[in-house]
């Protein structure tokens, strides 16, 4: 049972969370793949290169956090978290999160949750679901939880995928698997001791990632699981609402207050609307689509319009009615700065930027960033900080500073 106190500790921290930053996976807790910035100084933004440095393999996007700057790598034999200086991208340090995770299936080797970091510590989760809490000045053990060992977790299929949560006070995380022993499958952590503060049982977990924010009135973490999506109470844990969905899939739900949630999985996605009545949250689906979907395929949501990648094309949906608005028939894969898109066409090497436009693609501006005649994979959505977007490829990552920000 968790005290008065506490929870309302958890609360305030809650309402507080998902702040201006990208901290964490997908940028914040609602996971929505976007930056604010609005000091352009031209008609549309433009980049130069500012650093880039080689980069072992894996799956980990890139989180920042001040003018540290955290990913996760493989360098060949073992599996690190590693923490450069943003305006150099000089190592500062790295920590061995545990042994090579070796790919299969066609998966590369290397990590592939994505850390998350606040102003003290960085937090990862190795492929092996080991969770660790590190120092961010120099990667110092705080504490660490080992999620199969302590926690009953099974190693899904792939490896552990989730990336941490951070919301609140907390570090939320999603054990994954079958036959839990003592706690669940999503699982809320104290951030600063490391304490247990609730345990969640739920249907088996795959490679989605949790997300958190204020939804009629109650801030709430949402997880989709293979077959359903549910929620429990950000602060106690407990179980708000579920809704069984065949088509849940493996990608990271997106929360659009005050009480939408945009949902994606191999080959559809769909919106689900939360209405409030009588003490009880009911979710309703209101439309589906099998215009987008993929399961490591970022999304945008701007003005009402959704902008994906799906079977390697740029689709916009109409997100009032899951509607197909236009189709560019070329791969790339979208982050919202400020009110443009970026957007990494990563067989062509090159860095697009666009209008968010609800009839056509409209086309602004391209940059040249790297030769892709080697078939250069990109595996890990971008990610845009202050006056920096990060690219990470197979071999490098590639920081872009904002011209005239």
């Amino acid at each position: 049972m968790i005290s008065p106190a506490v929870v309302a500790t958890i609360v305030a921290g809650c309402l507080a969370a998902d702040s201006a930053g990208w901290n964490q996976w997908l940028g914040g807790a609602s996971r929505q793949n976007a930056a604010s910035f609005t000091h352009w100084t031209g008609a549309a933004p433009e980049f130069e290169l500012a650093w880039r440095v080689p980069l072992g393999s894996g799956y980990s996007s890139v989180t920042v956090q001040g003018d540290a700057v955290a990913t996760m790598m493989n360098d060949g034999r073992e599996d690190f978290a590693i923490v450069l200086d943003a305006t150099t991208g000089k190592e500062r340090w790295r920590y061995a999160v545990g042994r090579k995770h070796k790919g299969h299936d066609g998966s590369i080797d290397g990590p592939l949750s994505t850390p998350a970091l606040d102003d003290r510590s960085v937090y990862a989760i190795n492929a092996q679901g080991r969770l660790s809490c590190l120092a961010v000045t120099n990667g110092s053990v705080r504490w660490e939880k080992h999620l199969k060992a302590g926690y009953g977790a099974s190693e899904p299929h792939y490896g552990f995928a989730s990336s941490p949560l951070l919301f609140g006070n907390s570090v939320i995380v999603e054990a994954g698997g079958s036959g839990l022993i003592r706690s669940g499958n999503l699982i809320s952590f104290d951030r600063t001791s490391g304490e247990l503060q609730w345990s969640v049982r739920s249907t088996l977990i795959g490679y989605s990632s949790p997300a958190a924010a204020t939804l009629v009135g109650i801030p709430q973490v949402v997880s989709q699981a293979p077959q359903a999506v549910y929620a429990v109470n950000a602060a106690t844990g407990e179980q708000l609402w579920d809704l069984s969905i065949s088509e849940a899939g493996s990608w990271t739900p997106m929360l659009l207050p005050p009480d939408r949630i945009l949902l994606s999985s191999s080959d559809q996605c769909l919106m689900i609307r939360l209405i409030s009545q009588d003490g009880k949250i009911d979710p309703r689906v209101e439309w589906k689509s099998t215009q987008l979907g993929g399961t490591i395929n970022p999304i945008v949501y701007f003005n009402g319009m959704i902008y994906g990648n799906h079977s390697r094309r740029l689709t916009a949906l109409d997100g009032s009615t899951g509607e197909l608005a236009w189709i560019e028939r070329r791969d790339m894969f979208p982050i919202l700065v400020g009110d443009f898109l970026v957007l990494l066409a990563d067989r062509d090497g090159k860095l697009l930027i666009a209008r968010p436009d609800a009839e056509e693609f409209v086309l602004l501006s391209e940059i040249p960033l790297y030769d892709a005649s080697g078939g250069v994979r990109v595996e890990s959505p971008m990610a845009f900080d202050k006056d920096m977007l990060y690219v990470r490829t197979d071999f490098a990552l590639f920081a872009l500073r904002l011209k005239g920000a």
